[in-house]
This record gives structure tokens, sequence and C-alpha cells, in this order.
């Protein structure tokens, strides 16, 4: 049985890369807790885990028989579906049953429905203990994470971490918007999981967006270093380097990654109370002021003229700041309860 291409590339980094083949062998902690996330947040790819998994732990066993040569040949031959008529003359008897054994078995093991493996990844009896923070309109929470860093959580925002970090990795994985203030440890990089990229950390400031309808994730440093990759971008592997003051930009429509230079307060203002317009449109300002408020707005009539909100507001509410952009723009409200009826003139 011979894998696609671009599933067989994506084998090959899996195979490649320690932290899974030390999850396949080990899958404990945060490591388990980072590998069944990213098999939930990358369904798609769930065969090409199967197989790397699979023929992980068949290679595991190839270290008393192979050399490393003979070993990543023996790799090439299965993921390919190769067979050789020469492996006798390479290879002890020994080594050819035991090759022709391992290529039999992962021919099979490679034919089992994925379905099966899903519920093994996810219903395996070491579950990590999983904490789950959530904000809905108009809520915001700080968080203290069992290291001793903090997030803030935005609003509309889903935070998940282990009960406990494991010795060698701190992972996370977000939805939605959140500030991270994390304590330096060089030995226990911090991971921030979101639906498209990875940033790792050892010690930092940073603000990371990721909400499903904007279409785009952003990772703004303000402090330290990070390093920012696409998660598993499996023919070019990415990454990006962020000193304080960058802000980097990966846009789903396009695949298209940009780094610009950021205003700290417009872009974290929100987890000390403040309120932040920038250059913002109609259609943003209305949604921004039903995620910070938590109200539905109903507009009966759309302005005249584009909209170009700016503007910091501490701790005011929604009628103040519904007051001061009626000096701009001639509208009319109305408030009752959590239901806004918005009016342009």
């Amino acid at each position: 049985m011979s894998v696609n291409a671009p599933e067989e590339d994506v084998v090959l980094s899996l195979l490649s890369n320690k932290d899974f083949k030390d999850w396949v062998l080990n899958p404990s902690g945060d490591r388990d807790f980072y590998w069944k996330n990213w098999i939930k947040s990358n369904p798609d790819k769930l065969p090409a885990v199967n197989k790397a998994r699979e023929l992980a732990m068949q290679l595991k066993f190839k270290e008393d028989f192979l050399s490393t040569q003979e070993a990543d040949q023996l790799l090439g031959n299965i993921i390919s579906g190769k067979t050789s008529d020469h492996a006798g003359k390479v290879v002890s008897l020994q080594r050819q049953t035991y090759m022709r054994w391992v290529k039999i078995a992962a021919s099979l093991l490679l034919m089992v429905s994925s379905s099966i493996y899903l519920y093994r990844f996810v219903s395996s009896p070491e579950e990590v203990a999983l904490t789950k923070v959530q904000t809905s309109k108009g809520q915001r929470k700080r968080i203290s994470l069992p290291d001793g860093s903090v997030a803030f959580l935005n609003a509309s925002s889903t935070l998940t971490f282990p009960a406990s970090f494991s010795d060698t990795l701190r992972s996370v994985a977000l939805t939605g918007e959140a500030f991270f203030e994390v304590v330096k440890n060089p030995a226990k990089p911090f991971v921030v999981t979101t639906k498209d990229i990875q940033t790792v950390v050892l010690g930092t400031s940073f603000n990371v967006r990721s909400f499903d309808a904007e279409g785009s994730t952003a990772v703004s440093l303000v402090e330290g270093k990070v390093r920012v990759a696409r998660e598993y971008s499996w023919r070019d592997k990415q990454e990006h380097m962020l000193v304080p003051g960058e802000r980097l930009v990966f846009r789903q429509a396009d695949q298209s990654v940009e780094k610009v230079t950021f205003d700290v307060a417009d872009v974290t203002g929100w987890k000390d109370g403040v309120l932040v317009f920038s250059d913002n449109d109609f259609t943003a300002t209305i949604e921004k002021l039903e995620q910070w408020y938590g109200v539905e707005i109903q507009v009966q009539r759309q302005p005249s003229e584009a909209w170009h909100v700016n503007g910091h507001f501490e701790h005011e509410t929604l009628a103040e700041v519904l007051a001061s952009i009626q000096f701009v723009y001639d509208i009319r409200f109305d408030i009752k309860d959590n239901n806004v009826t918005l009016i342009c003139n």
C-alpha cells in the first residue's frame, strides 16, 4: 500500500519530529495534551498520524536488528509500499525475516480504519486532566496558570491547558484572544497553539488573537522574544522570530504572512479595561461594542458615509461611548437591558 504524496510528506515530517516520537512511546502530560489537541484541530491529518504512529512503534524495535542506514531504507520501503528481492545481500537472514515481518505488519496496521485510532487517541485510559476557561460577550478573565504565568482572556474566548505542566513543556490551546505574561523558564518552553499557528516562548509578554470569524491569527510581542510557525506546514515550514513591537498576522484565505509594527496600547489595552478603536469602520465598531459590553445591537438603517472611529475609552458605559460617537456621526440609539437599537440618520 502506498501513501499519496502530500500524506507521505506529513508522515515523514512526523517521523522526523522528536516530540511526536516521544509522544507515541510515552503519551502523558503536556505532550499528550498537545498532540491530542492538534489531532482534533487537524482531523484531515489523522490518516497520516495513524500511519506515522504505527511506523514509529514498529521501528522502535528495529534498533537491535538494523543499522541506521538499513532502518532508513526500511522506512522508505514501508511508506512507498516497495519491497526488495535483494535484501538478503545486505542483511542477515534474521534481519531479512524481520524486515519482511515489519513490512507485512505495517501493511496490515495501516489498513485499520482511522476512526478506531481516533477513539484510541481521544479515549485513552491515561486522559490528561484539563482545565477549560471560557468567556462570553462582555466578559474578561485573569487566569493563573500552573507554572505561575498569567493569561488575560478576552470576551468570547476559550483557553484550555493541563491541570499541571510536564517537566519539559508548557502547552495551552487558545480560541479567541488572550494576553500572556509568561514566567521565564528556558528548560520548559511555553507553547500557545491556535487553529493555524504555534507560538513558542521561554518567558515574555505577548498577545494572541485568533477568532474563527475573522479568518486570521495575529501574534503581537510586547516583551522578550517569540518564535511563530505555521502549524506543521509540511512542505515549507516557515518560522518567524519577533522582537518587541512586532506583530505577525497570518491570513487563512490566501495563507499569507505579514510582519508589521503595532501600537501596544491599541492591541493590549483591552486587558486593562480600555476599549480601543483604531480606524474602525461601521461593521467593526458595532461588533466591538457587542463583544465589549455583551449586548445585541439592532441596526435599523446603514450609515450614509464611511466610518473611521478612533479613540480609547477607559471604564466608560455603552451609553457614554455611543454618545461620543454621536458627536461625529449622525446616529440615534436606545438601550434597554442588553438590547440596543441604533438608527443612522
